[in-house]
């Protein structure tokens, strides 16, 4: 189902999110470096009074709860027409104030922030399409069956196949390009990946 079709005539859309950050079972030939801890990471979104329009996807590289809460916004908010009123509801404070946050919207300041370049997308995203986004904190163990329903399929996304590549693929006045390591957006703060970077290559040697 083409979920942005079904919402085009929509002024006012309403979305649950959610994103997992969960242990994964290593494979057989992942066994070979005991040493490290494997995870999974996913996302979902879906239209509040129609449930059926919803969407999931696995994602990978820079693990955290907070990039996955980001990444379910950004794909609800791809779904929506220009000029539109979106809320959110997502149980994530930590997405709410990133997203939130003034300082967020300048290039300099941004691309000190962890999960930078998915904040760049939301960013741009709400400017091209002109959208005004309100975004609503859920309290947690409050049977609100429609978050109980998208943790749900959250937790399912190992099932799908679909994986959300989060690559520097365009860009606004603002930032202009993006800092890269093999190929990998660098989506953590720069000067302490550097640090890092140079620490483990101290440590290598």
């Amino acid at each position: 189902m083409d979920i942005k079709n079904v919402l085009a005539e929509r002024t006012m859309v309403e979305y649950y999110t959610d994103g997992s950050l969960r242990p994964s079972i290593p494979t057989s030939r992942d066994k070979q470096y005991p040493n490290l801890v494997y995870i999974k990471m996913g996302a979902t979104f879906c239209v509040n009074d129609k449930p059926a329009l919803s969407a999931q996807a696995n994602l990978s590289l820079w693990s955290s709860s907070t990039h996955s809460e980001l990444v379910a916004i950004f794909l609800a908010l791809l779904t929506n027409p220009m000029n539109v009123k979106i809320k959110i509801y997502t149980d994530s404070q930590s997405a709410i104030y990133m997203i939130n946050n003034k300082h967020n919207k300048s290039g300099r300041k941004l691309l000190k922030q962890s999960n930078s370049l998915i904040l760049l997308k939301i960013n741009i995203l709400l400017q091209e399409k002109k959208m005004k986004l309100v975004l609503v904190k859920v309290k947690g163990h409050r049977r609100d069956v429609m978050n109980e329903m998208v943790d749900k399929l959250t937790k399912n996304t190992s099932n799908n196949r679909c994986y959300f590549n989060n690559r520097f693929n365009y860009s606004n006045r603002k930032v202009k390009f993006f800092p890269i390591f093999k190929q990998i957006p660098i989506k953590y703060n720069l000067r302490k990946f550097i640090k890092t970077l140079m620490n483990t290559r101290m440590v290598a040697e």
